[in-house]
């Protein structure tokens, strides 16, 4: 919907990057909430999937707020070209003819869908992390990032969830409950190791996916503009969470 008014020109290039922005909240909740929260929870705890979850939303809730302060400041207000007769698209219609029974029936189907989804990735991933510990390959791989490790503190296993930030952020919460029960981190240890994994995560899935998809909904120019700015805030926000919970671990207690 965003590319077809940016399309119509009924939006704007700066009014396309303030939306993306503004959009963090709402996008983060339904990460947080349909995707994130059943794994973290029942992988982690609540004692970890909780703050877990807070802090994630904690830096998407800062950027929409951050969004609206450009918005108000940047953005002028014109009336619309087109005003308000904008045509309902046939996808919009067909809902309105089906009724509530058939968007049940649609909302269903994608939810086990999504669930499938979730269980095809989360059960072997925690199998192959087992195995993977067991045999003992962490702590050769953690020769390599030993600098990394011994300046945060972070115990050698702790590389598997970052390899498994190249898979899914489902894999990193199954690898993290892993090492979790296995090495007995502490919980500011975890989020850490969690919020590293994140930004990873999500800084190979802006190259990977968000930049290719923004340019074919945006075009080359704005595509790439979108794609910066959204990354560099997200990833901002993720990493001064990182800076955060290394500092609270300075503190003795």
């Amino acid at each position: 919907m965003l590319s077809s008014f940016f399309h119509k020109r009924i939006l704007g290039e700066r009014d396309v990057i303030v939306t993306v922005l503004i959009a963090q909240l709402p996008k983060g909740l339904h990460s947080a909430i349909f995707f994130q929260a059943p794994v973290a929870l029942s992988v982690l705890g609540y004692k970890i999937g909780l703050p877990l979850l807070v802090l994630e939303l904690l830096v998407f809730s800062g950027i929409t707020v951050i969004g609206i302060l450009i918005g108000r400041r940047v953005l002028i207000k014109k009336p619309s070209e087109h005003g308000d007769n904008v045509e309902p698209s046939s996808s919009e219609k067909k809902e309105k003819e089906n009724g509530w029974l058939a968007r049940a029936e649609d909302i269903l189907k994608k939810s086990s869908c999504e669930f499938g989804k979730v269980a095809f990735v989360l059960i072997p991933t925690t199998f192959l992390f087992t195995i993977i510990l067991n045999l003992g390959l962490a702590k050769y791989s953690a020769e390599v990032l030993q600098p990394l490790m011994n300046t945060l503190q972070l115990p050698d296993a702790t590389v598997i969830v970052f390899v498994a930030s190249f898979l899914s952020q489902i894999a990193v919460l199954s690898a993290a409950g892993t090492i979790v029960v296995m090495e007995q981190i502490t919980i500011l240890q975890c989020l850490e190791i969690l919020f590293i994994a994140r930004v990873l995560h999500l800084g190979i899935g802006y190259v990977k996916t968000a930049l290719p998809t923004n340019i074919a909904l945006f075009g080359r120019k704005l595509g790439l503009q979108v794609t910066c700015v959204e990354g560099f805030m997200v990833e901002t926000g993720l990493i001064c969470i990182v800076l955060l919970l290394v500092i609270l671990q300075t503190f003795p207690g």
